[in-house]
């Protein structure tokens, strides 16, 4: 009887770590192809960034370019407990603009691994860590900035990426509609703080252009203007002209 109680504990034990092994084989296996996968985006942002004659800043900007960008809604998704990276910072000068172009990650009931904090939550960083049972979401983000840009504070995405509610929450305010323009109002979600002057910013140009362009979220606020698609992280070949695009829509709200 002790024999085969000792038979089944071996047994048991096997089992046990066998299990273990597979386990962490499958964390070391998912953990070495999310590197190279971050390595391959960086090459390829270095790579974007000397094509254009920009700065590849990657992880160790500590401060400065991106200073206030809390206030942004899209700065606020995962603010519950969960932390935030921005990954392979590039900077540069087209025209009046200064331009900055990264990928954005937070992760909902997760965590993120190392990386330089900036205050407010956000890291600079490339290696996510499990925990919690996060999801990882990444956007490729440009922002735009002129001295000649003076906007209020809002938040526009298509329709059609939903979370809505979110955006709501987070300005306390309803969808901005423009009576004038249904193909504006039925194509976007427009909300931020201050109506009146949102109202006034968004010219008929402005109107047009968007019922017209590309269902990029944008954002705006002061003298700054981001682009992105929620969730999409763009190839480094796409980058010149969501580049481009950015600049048209910064060029529409220009100070007259």
């Amino acid at each position: 009887m002790k024999f085969e109680t000792g038979v089944f504990y071996i047994i048991a034990v096997i089992l046990v770590l066998a299990m273990l092994i597979i386990l962490l084989s499958g964390i070391i296996y998912i953990s070495v192809r999310m590197f190279r996968k971050s390595m391959r985006r960086t090459a390829a942002m270095q790579a974007f960034a000397k094509e254009m004659g920009f700065k590849y800043e990657g992880g160790m900007v500590v401060s400065g370019q991106l200073e206030g960008v809390l206030d942004f809604y899209l700065f606020t998704l995962g603010r519950d407990g969960t932390s935030k990276q921005i990954r392979n910072l590039v900077t540069g000068e087209m025209g009046a603009f200064h331009v900055s172009v990264f990928d954005y990650a937070h992760v909902a009931g997760g965590k993120m691994g190392h990386g330089y904090n900036i205050g407010g939550g956000i890291k600079l960083g490339y290696f996510p860590r499990g925990g919690g049972g996060g999801r990882l979401k990444v956007q490729t983000v440009v922002m735009i900035e002129s001295p000649q840009l003076n906007l209020p504070l809002f938040a526009m995405r298509p329709e059609l990426e939903g979370v809505f509610e979110q955006i709501v929450e987070t300005f306390k305010r309803q969808d901005i509609d423009f009576p004038l323009n249904p193909i504006f109002s039925g194509k976007y979600f427009l909300s931020g703080v201050d109506e009146q002057q949102i109202r006034q910013a968004f010219s008929d140009r402005v109107l047009s252009y968007f019922e017209k362009s590309q269902s990029f979220s944008t954002e705006g606020g002061e003298n700054r203007i981001f682009i992105y698609r929620s969730g999409v992280s763009f190839e480094a070949a796409q980058l010149p002209s969501m580049l481009d695009e950015g600049i048209k829509v910064a060029n529409l709200f220009l100070k007259p």
